[in-house]
Protein backbone atom coordinates (compact mmCIF):
# COMPACT_ATOMS: atom_id res chain seq x y z
CA UNK A 1 0.00 0.00 0.00
CA UNK A 2 2.94 2.27 1.03
CA UNK A 3 4.73 1.68 -2.27
CA UNK A 4 1.41 2.36 -4.20
CA UNK A 5 0.52 5.44 -2.38
CA UNK A 6 4.28 7.10 -3.17
CA UNK A 7 3.85 6.02 -6.82
CA UNK A 8 0.55 7.86 -7.75
CA UNK A 9 1.16 10.89 -4.94
CA UNK A 10 4.65 11.60 -7.05
CA UNK A 11 3.18 10.64 -10.65
CA UNK A 12 1.57 14.31 -9.80
CA UNK A 13 5.16 15.64 -9.15
CA UNK A 14 7.00 14.87 -12.68
CA UNK A 15 6.33 13.72 -16.11
CA UNK A 16 6.74 10.13 -15.90
CA UNK A 17 6.58 9.74 -19.98
CA UNK A 18 9.71 12.40 -20.28
CA UNK A 19 11.90 9.89 -17.91
CA UNK A 20 14.37 6.85 -19.25
CA UNK A 21 12.98 3.50 -18.09
CA UNK A 22 16.08 2.85 -15.63
CA UNK A 23 16.56 1.29 -12.19
CA UNK A 24 18.32 2.73 -9.04
CA UNK A 25 21.66 1.26 -8.01
CA UNK A 26 20.96 -0.23 -4.84
CA UNK A 27 24.75 -0.57 -2.51
CA UNK A 28 25.42 -3.57 -1.14
CA UNK A 29 27.84 -2.90 2.27
CA UNK A 30 31.02 -4.69 1.16
CA UNK A 31 31.09 -4.29 -2.49
CA UNK A 32 32.97 -2.02 -4.76
CA UNK A 33 32.25 -1.54 -8.02
CA UNK A 34 35.28 1.51 -9.58
CA UNK A 35 33.09 2.03 -12.39
CA UNK A 36 30.20 3.10 -10.55
CA UNK A 37 31.77 5.88 -8.39
CA UNK A 38 29.64 6.24 -5.28
CA UNK A 39 26.48 5.30 -5.84
CA UNK A 40 24.56 8.31 -4.29
CA UNK A 41 25.45 11.68 -4.02
CA UNK A 42 24.01 14.73 -1.82
CA UNK A 43 24.47 18.07 -2.66
CA UNK A 44 23.92 21.55 -0.82
CA UNK A 45 23.97 24.50 -2.79
CA UNK A 46 26.28 27.78 -2.89
CA UNK A 47 23.13 29.49 -3.27
CA UNK A 48 21.61 27.66 -0.29
CA UNK A 49 24.34 29.00 2.14
CA UNK A 50 24.92 32.38 1.25
CA UNK A 51 21.13 33.16 1.45
CA UNK A 52 21.10 32.34 5.15
CA UNK A 53 24.50 34.22 6.25
CA UNK A 54 25.90 36.51 3.18
CA UNK A 55 23.89 39.27 4.40
CA UNK A 56 24.69 42.69 6.09
CA UNK A 57 26.60 43.24 9.35
CA UNK A 58 24.97 45.67 11.68
CA UNK A 59 24.40 46.57 15.22
CA UNK A 60 24.17 49.37 17.35
CA UNK A 61 25.42 49.25 21.47
CA UNK A 62 25.97 51.50 24.55
CA UNK A 63 29.73 51.95 25.20
CA UNK A 64 31.04 51.43 28.97
CA UNK A 65 34.42 51.02 29.42
CA UNK A 66 37.63 52.58 30.96
CA UNK A 67 40.60 53.72 29.60
CA UNK A 68 43.94 55.09 31.68
CA UNK A 69 41.63 56.20 34.42
CA UNK A 70 38.88 57.91 32.17
CA UNK A 71 35.80 56.23 32.51
CA UNK A 72 33.57 56.73 29.40
CA UNK A 73 29.94 55.85 28.35
CA UNK A 74 28.19 56.25 24.55
CA UNK A 75 27.14 54.58 21.87
CA UNK A 76 28.97 52.41 18.96
CA UNK A 77 27.43 52.17 15.20
CA UNK A 78 29.13 48.55 13.88
CA UNK A 79 28.59 48.26 9.94
CA UNK A 80 30.07 45.59 7.79
CA UNK A 81 29.74 44.35 4.29
CA UNK A 82 29.70 40.10 4.14
CA UNK A 83 31.44 37.91 1.64
CA UNK A 84 30.97 34.42 2.23
CA UNK A 85 33.08 31.54 -0.16
CA UNK A 86 32.74 27.90 -0.18
CA UNK A 87 36.74 26.25 0.25
CA UNK A 88 37.80 23.67 -2.35
CA UNK A 89 38.85 20.80 -0.26
CA UNK A 90 39.08 17.13 -1.37
CA UNK A 91 38.38 15.79 1.82
CA UNK A 92 35.91 17.34 4.22
CA UNK A 93 33.66 20.64 3.71
CA UNK A 94 34.31 24.27 5.11
CA UNK A 95 33.50 28.01 3.76
CA UNK A 96 34.14 31.42 5.74
CA UNK A 97 32.96 34.51 5.80
CA UNK A 98 34.67 37.61 5.40
CA UNK A 99 33.24 40.53 7.61
CA UNK A 100 34.99 44.13 6.96
CA UNK A 101 33.78 47.52 8.27
CA UNK A 102 33.90 49.89 10.38
CA UNK A 103 32.96 50.80 14.00
CA UNK A 104 32.25 54.33 15.18
CA UNK A 105 31.63 55.56 18.78
CA UNK A 106 30.91 58.82 20.31
CA UNK A 107 32.09 58.94 24.39
CA UNK A 108 31.94 61.03 26.85
CA UNK A 109 34.42 60.15 29.95
CA UNK A 110 35.56 61.43 33.14
CA UNK A 111 38.25 61.83 35.24
CA UNK A 112 38.68 63.20 38.31
CA UNK A 113 36.74 66.65 37.80
CA UNK A 114 38.15 66.49 33.91
CA UNK A 115 34.88 65.91 31.02
CA UNK A 116 36.94 64.49 27.82
CA UNK A 117 34.50 64.00 24.50
CA UNK A 118 35.80 61.60 21.86
CA UNK A 119 35.44 60.28 18.78
CA UNK A 120 36.79 56.50 17.86
CA UNK A 121 36.89 54.81 14.24
CA UNK A 122 37.64 51.37 14.38
CA UNK A 123 38.33 49.92 10.33
CA UNK A 124 38.39 45.97 10.58
CA UNK A 125 38.49 42.78 8.76
CA UNK A 126 37.01 39.71 10.65
CA UNK A 127 37.22 36.31 9.69
CA UNK A 128 34.44 33.25 10.34
CA UNK A 129 34.80 30.15 9.65
CA UNK A 130 32.60 27.07 9.21
CA UNK A 131 32.91 23.37 8.60
CA UNK A 132 30.46 20.92 7.85
CA UNK A 133 30.57 17.26 10.08
CA UNK A 134 28.64 15.34 8.03
CA UNK A 135 25.30 16.32 9.81
CA UNK A 136 25.60 20.47 10.30
CA UNK A 137 27.76 23.32 9.81
CA UNK A 138 29.45 24.15 13.32
CA UNK A 139 32.04 27.34 13.75
CA UNK A 140 35.43 28.23 14.82
CA UNK A 141 36.13 31.52 16.91
CA UNK A 142 36.28 34.90 14.72
CA UNK A 143 39.67 36.40 14.09
CA UNK A 144 39.90 39.78 13.83
CA UNK A 145 42.45 42.55 12.29
CA UNK A 146 41.69 46.48 12.89
CA UNK A 147 42.99 49.21 13.09
CA UNK A 148 41.54 52.34 15.41
CA UNK A 149 41.61 56.13 15.51
CA UNK A 150 41.09 58.05 18.31
CA UNK A 151 39.88 61.92 18.11
CA UNK A 152 39.55 63.98 21.18
CA UNK A 153 36.58 66.09 20.47
CA UNK A 154 36.79 67.99 23.65
CA UNK A 155 37.92 68.67 27.29
CA UNK A 156 36.10 70.41 30.00
CA UNK A 157 35.98 70.63 33.89
CA UNK A 158 33.15 70.26 36.44
CA UNK A 159 34.97 73.11 38.54
CA UNK A 160 34.25 76.74 37.88
CA UNK A 161 36.54 79.91 36.55
CA UNK A 162 40.19 79.44 37.31
CA UNK A 163 39.97 75.93 38.66
CA UNK A 164 38.12 74.56 35.52
CA UNK A 165 40.58 76.49 33.11
CA UNK A 166 43.64 74.93 34.73
CA UNK A 167 41.65 71.19 34.67
CA UNK A 168 40.78 72.04 31.28
CA UNK A 169 44.62 72.57 30.24
CA UNK A 170 45.93 69.79 32.28
CA UNK A 171 43.63 67.43 30.93
CA UNK A 172 43.74 68.94 27.64
CA UNK A 173 47.82 68.45 27.57
CA UNK A 174 47.54 64.62 29.16
CA UNK A 175 45.17 63.50 26.65
CA UNK A 176 47.10 64.49 23.90
CA UNK A 177 50.45 62.93 25.39
CA UNK A 178 48.37 59.64 26.30
CA UNK A 179 46.67 59.53 22.68
CA UNK A 180 48.90 56.77 21.34
CA UNK A 181 48.13 54.11 24.48
CA UNK A 182 44.39 55.35 24.58
CA UNK A 183 44.11 54.28 20.77
CA UNK A 184 45.80 50.72 21.71
CA UNK A 185 43.70 50.04 24.58
CA UNK A 186 40.38 50.92 22.63
CA UNK A 187 41.29 49.15 19.32
CA UNK A 188 41.93 45.70 21.94
CA UNK A 189 38.19 46.45 23.35
CA UNK A 190 36.83 47.01 20.03
CA UNK A 191 38.39 44.04 18.47
CA UNK A 192 37.23 42.10 21.81
CA UNK A 193 33.59 43.55 21.64
CA UNK A 194 33.37 42.94 17.78
CA UNK A 195 34.48 39.11 17.84
CA UNK A 196 31.92 38.68 20.67
CA UNK A 197 29.33 40.00 18.66
CA UNK A 198 30.35 38.47 15.23
CA UNK A 199 30.38 35.07 17.14
CA UNK A 200 26.69 35.68 18.34
CA UNK A 201 25.03 36.51 14.96
CA UNK A 202 26.89 34.46 12.90
CA UNK A 203 26.42 31.32 15.12
CA UNK A 204 22.59 32.37 14.94
CA UNK A 205 22.39 32.33 11.65
CA UNK A 206 23.82 28.98 11.14
CA UNK A 207 21.59 27.76 13.54
CA UNK A 208 18.63 28.83 11.88
CA UNK A 209 20.28 27.11 7.92
CA UNK A 210 20.87 23.95 9.87
CA UNK A 211 17.19 23.60 11.25
CA UNK A 212 16.05 24.41 7.64
CA UNK A 213 18.66 21.64 6.20
CA UNK A 214 17.52 19.23 8.87
CA UNK A 215 14.65 16.96 7.15
CA UNK A 216 16.75 17.05 4.00
CA UNK A 217 19.83 16.21 5.60
CA UNK A 218 18.04 13.48 7.62
CA UNK A 219 18.60 11.35 4.93
CA UNK A 220 22.38 10.41 6.02
CA UNK A 221 20.97 8.67 9.47
CA UNK A 222 19.10 6.09 7.13
CA UNK A 223 22.31 5.30 5.38
CA UNK A 224 23.53 2.27 6.82
CA UNK A 225 27.02 2.95 8.34
CA UNK A 226 28.64 -0.96 8.37
CA UNK A 227 30.61 -1.47 5.26
CA UNK A 228 29.83 1.70 3.68
CA UNK A 229 31.86 5.18 3.10
CA UNK A 230 30.81 8.73 3.61
CA UNK A 231 32.55 11.16 2.17
CA UNK A 232 32.41 15.39 2.46
CA UNK A 233 33.87 17.39 -0.39
CA UNK A 234 33.21 20.81 -1.28
CA UNK A 235 34.29 23.08 -3.96
CA UNK A 236 33.04 26.71 -5.37
CA UNK A 237 29.34 25.92 -5.84
CA UNK A 238 28.68 24.02 -2.46
CA UNK A 239 29.25 20.92 -1.10
CA UNK A 240 28.45 17.00 -1.61
CA UNK A 241 28.59 14.12 0.45
CA UNK A 242 29.22 10.90 -1.32
CA UNK A 243 27.50 7.98 0.23
CA UNK A 244 29.34 4.28 -0.61
CA UNK A 245 32.28 2.54 -0.24
CA UNK A 246 34.49 3.74 -3.01
CA UNK A 247 38.00 5.27 -2.32
CA UNK A 248 38.96 8.53 -2.46
CA UNK A 249 40.50 8.33 -5.91
CA UNK A 250 37.44 7.83 -7.65
CA UNK A 251 35.87 11.13 -6.37
CA UNK A 252 36.39 13.43 -8.85
CA UNK A 253 34.76 11.08 -11.07
CA UNK A 254 31.65 11.00 -8.96
CA UNK A 255 29.36 13.46 -10.84
CA UNK A 256 29.07 16.10 -13.58
CA UNK A 257 29.78 19.56 -12.64
CA UNK A 258 26.20 20.81 -13.17
CA UNK A 259 25.20 23.83 -12.24
CA UNK A 260 23.04 23.19 -8.36
CA UNK A 261 20.05 25.78 -8.15
CA UNK A 262 18.98 26.39 -4.99
CA UNK A 263 17.62 23.25 -3.64
CA UNK A 264 19.55 19.92 -1.76
CA UNK A 265 20.05 17.34 -4.02
CA UNK A 266 19.80 13.67 -3.90
CA UNK A 267 21.74 11.99 -6.77
CA UNK A 268 20.91 8.17 -7.23
CA UNK A 269 23.32 6.68 -9.76
CA UNK A 270 21.04 4.45 -12.09
CA UNK A 271 22.29 1.08 -13.35
CA UNK A 272 22.32 1.34 -16.78
CA UNK A 273 21.67 -2.42 -17.28
CA UNK A 274 18.90 -2.91 -15.56
CA UNK A 275 16.06 -1.73 -18.09
CA UNK A 276 12.57 -2.29 -17.19
CA UNK A 277 9.22 -1.25 -18.98
CA UNK A 278 7.70 -0.51 -15.56
CA UNK A 279 6.97 3.06 -14.68
CA UNK A 280 9.66 5.17 -12.69
CA UNK A 281 7.80 5.31 -9.37
CA UNK A 282 7.56 1.74 -9.38
CA UNK A 283 11.11 1.43 -10.14
CA UNK A 284 12.47 3.73 -7.28
CA UNK A 285 10.42 2.24 -4.65
CA UNK A 286 10.61 -1.19 -5.48
CA UNK A 287 14.39 -1.22 -5.97
CA UNK A 288 15.51 1.60 -3.86
CA UNK A 289 18.21 0.91 -1.49
CA UNK A 290 15.83 0.18 2.13
CA UNK A 291 17.74 3.50 3.59
CA UNK A 292 16.32 5.13 0.91
CA UNK A 293 12.99 4.10 1.35
CA UNK A 294 12.81 4.46 4.70
CA UNK A 295 13.75 8.22 4.50
CA UNK A 296 11.10 8.33 1.88
CA UNK A 297 8.55 6.68 4.33
CA UNK A 298 9.25 8.76 7.35
CA UNK A 299 8.69 11.60 5.48
CA UNK A 300 5.27 11.77 4.42
CA UNK A 301 5.48 15.65 4.29
CA UNK A 302 7.66 15.83 1.13
CA UNK A 303 4.90 14.26 -1.06
CA UNK A 304 2.12 16.58 -0.11
CA UNK A 305 0.85 17.64 -3.92
CA UNK A 306 0.65 21.84 -3.00
CA UNK A 307 3.78 22.18 -1.08
CA UNK A 308 6.13 20.87 -4.08
CA UNK A 309 8.82 20.05 -1.43
CA UNK A 310 9.95 17.39 -3.77
CA UNK A 311 10.70 16.82 -7.49
CA UNK A 312 12.61 14.36 -9.10
CA UNK A 313 13.97 14.15 -12.63
CA UNK A 314 16.88 12.91 -14.92
CA UNK A 315 19.67 14.66 -15.32
CA UNK A 316 23.52 13.16 -17.45
CA UNK A 317 22.46 9.87 -16.62
CA UNK A 318 21.75 10.23 -12.54
CA UNK A 319 17.94 10.23 -11.04
CA UNK A 320 17.96 13.68 -8.96
CA UNK A 321 15.64 14.18 -6.20
CA UNK A 322 15.39 18.18 -5.45
CA UNK A 323 14.71 18.43 -1.53
CA UNK A 324 13.06 22.03 -1.72
CA UNK A 325 12.45 24.00 1.65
Amino acid sequence: MLQLFLSVVLQSLVLWDDLPNIAIFAPTPGTKNASEGFPVLLRIPQTLIAKSVDREFQHTAPVQHEVLGTKSTGTAHCRGTVVCSIEARVDGAAFSCRISGTVQSETCGTNGPATIQSHACTSYVAYKQFFFDGHSFNSVPTTVASRTQLTITGVGSTLPRLRGRIVRHVATQRAHQSLPQAEAITQAITDRELCQRIDAEFDSRISEMNLKLASRLSVLKYFPAAGNRIHIHSFTDGVEIGLGNETLSSWNHVAPRTPIGDSVELWLQPKKELIAARPITELLFSTAPAWLSAYLSHNPTLFEPHAKKMTIQPRDGWLVLQLHE
